[in-house]
C-alpha cells in the first residue's frame, strides 16, 4: 500500500489538484488496490470495500499566526495589583492544520499563572494550552511571561473611548462597551494630555470565515482593545487597560 501512497503524494504535488480531484483519485487507487490484492487470497475468500460507497475526506491545510493570551489565578498580596502590562515573548505563535479547525481558533491561552500573594514583578516560562492537539501543529510549546506587580495606591485611571477601525463594507458594528480604563502611575498623570491616548478595535482581527458567521446574519464577536499613545514617553507609563477585549455585535447589511 505504501507504494500507492507515495504515488498519490507525487501526483498531488505535481498536478496541484483540488480537494475534489484528490478525493476521486484516492477512491480510484483504493479500489484498484483492493481489486489487485484479492487475487492473493485463497479461493474461499473474497475481498471488497465495506461499505461499498467509501468516503475519503480531503481538507485544505492552512497556516496562521494567533495571539497568545496569558491566564491567571489567585490575587496579589493586599495593597498590590497585577498590572495589565504583562509581557509575553513571543506575543504570537504559528499554528497549522485543517482549515475548518484553524479558522475557529482566535487566540491561544496559556496555562494558569498563579499570582497569589505576589508583591513584586516576576517572570517565568509557561506552557501554552494546546487545543485539537491531534490535528494542529504548534510552532512552540512555551512562552516567557513577565508579570508586573505594583502598589495599588500609586495608580490612577483615565477613561478613553474605544473606536472601530477597518470596518468591512457590508457589515454593521455595535460595541457592547465603548470605553476603556487606562491605568497609569499617579506620578505620571501630569504627562497625560487631552487626546494623547486612544483605543481601538481592528476589524481585520475578527474572523469572518468561521462557520457560525457564514450561517448566520448576526454574531457577537470578541475584539482586542488596542491602546496607543501619541509618544513613546506616554506609552511607557501605561500600566494596563481594562477591558482587554470587548464584545462587538456584527450584523450583515
Amino acid at each position: 500500500m505504501k507504494k500507492y501512497y507515495d504515488k498519490i503524494k507525487k501526483v498531488i504535488k505535481k498536478r496541484n489538484l483540488t480537494p475534489k480531484a484528490v478525493s476521486l483519485l484516492l477512491a480510484i487507487i483504493l479500489w484498484a488496490y483492493v481489486s489487485k490484492e484479492k487475487v492473493n487470497l485463497a479461493g474461499n475468500y473474497n475481498a471488497g470495500l465495506e461499505p461499498e460507497n467509501a468516503k475519503i475526506l480531503v481538507e485544505k491545510k492552512i497556516t496562521r499566526k494567533v495571539k497568545v493570551v496569558p491566564e491567571f489565578k489567585g490575587t496579589a498580596k493586599d495593597g498590590f495589583i497585577m498590572s495589565g502590562q504583562v509581557k509575553c515573548i513571543p506575543e504570537y505563535i504559528t499554528i497549522d492544520g485543517p482549515l475548518s479547525i484553524i479558522n475557529n481558533i482566535g487566540v491561544i491561552y496559556t496555562e494558569s499563572i498563579d499570582i497569589d500573594g505576589q508583591s513584586e514583578t516576576f517572570s517565568r516560562d509557561i506552557n501554552i494550552r494546546k487545543v485539537h492537539e491531534d490535528n494542529v501543529n504548534y510552532s512552540i510549546s512555551q512562552v516567557n511571561i513577565t508579570v508586573p506587580i505594583i502598589d495599588y495606591s500609586e495608580t490612577a485611571f483615565i477613561t478613553v473611548p474605544i473606536v472601530i477601525k477597518n470596518e468591512r463594507q457590508g457589515y454593521n458594528y455595535l460595541l457592547i462597551s465603548d470605553k476603556v480604563e487606562i491605568q497609569i502611575l499617579k506620578k505620571d498623570k501630569e504627562y497625560i494630555q487631552t487626546n494623547s491616548l486612544s483605543a481601538y478595535i481592528d476589524c481585520n482581527e475578527i474572523n469572518f470565515d468561521n462557520e457560525e458567521f457564514i450561517s448566520q446574519s448576526k454574531i457577537t464577536a470578541i475584539g482586542f482593545v488596542h491602546v496607543i499613545a501619541d509618544s513613546l514617553k506616554i506609552e511607557n507609563i501605561i500600566l494596563s487597560s481594562i477591558p482587554v477585549t470587548a464584545e462587538i455585535v456584527v450584523t450583515k447589511e
